[in-house]
């Protein structure tokens, strides 16, 4: 009786390692994913932890799962939507994503992305439909700061691109 438990035993686990891996093919045709977040959508389909550690491994050894990959894509996704230096770090940190603020800066400038490039489009998307000189009511500046804080700007800094947009405006130039 306990050989055949054994025997079971073995059986679903190896089934769970082919279900898995299947199923770790299929979401990576799809689209990148970190080694946590793949494991983590393996072990949400009932197996095993130990058992997606190892079909995590086995992706790695065939390359079919490069890190390198996902967060070059990662920085990149969140660059462009606006987000900070830092507040990338932060959400590679969470991902569980190793990532040095050098690298990230690279690829900023790679893709002729900065700080003060990032506020003002941002701010240009948020005037829309706005006069510049609403920047001046303190409410809706204090709106926008709201806004720029949360994708991880500075006051500081979003607040030297808010008045560059008011000399500019005084100015007659035309930004937007």
């Amino acid at each position: 009786m306990t050989i055949t438990t054994d025997l079971n035993t073995e059986q679903s686990e190896d089934n769970g390692l082919k279900e898995g891996y299947r199923y770790a093919i299929k979401l990576l045709t799809k689209r990148d994913y970190s080694k946590y977040k793949l494991k983590l959508k393996i072990m949400s389909r009932d197996i095993h932890e130990d058992v997606a550690d190892e079909i995590v491994a086995i992706l790695v050894e065939k390359n079919f799962l490069k890190e390198e990959n996902y967060i070059e894509s990662r920085v990149k996704s969140l660059m462009i939507k606006g987000y900070s230096k830092e507040y990338i770090l932060e959400k590679l940190y969470s991902e569980r994503l190793e990532c040095s603020a050098s690298s990230i800066d690279h690829l900023f400038k790679e893709y002729k992305f900065s700080t003060e490039l990032q506020i003002t489009h941002l701010l240009e998307k948020k005037l829309r439909g706005h006069a510049v000189k609403e920047l001046i009511d303190f409410n809706f500046r204090k709106k926008l700061l709201r806004y720029f804080v949360s994708k991880g700007h500075s006051v500081d800094n979003t607040n030297r691109v808010m008045e560059d947009f008011l000399r500019r405006d005084d100015d007659g130039e035309n930004y937007m």
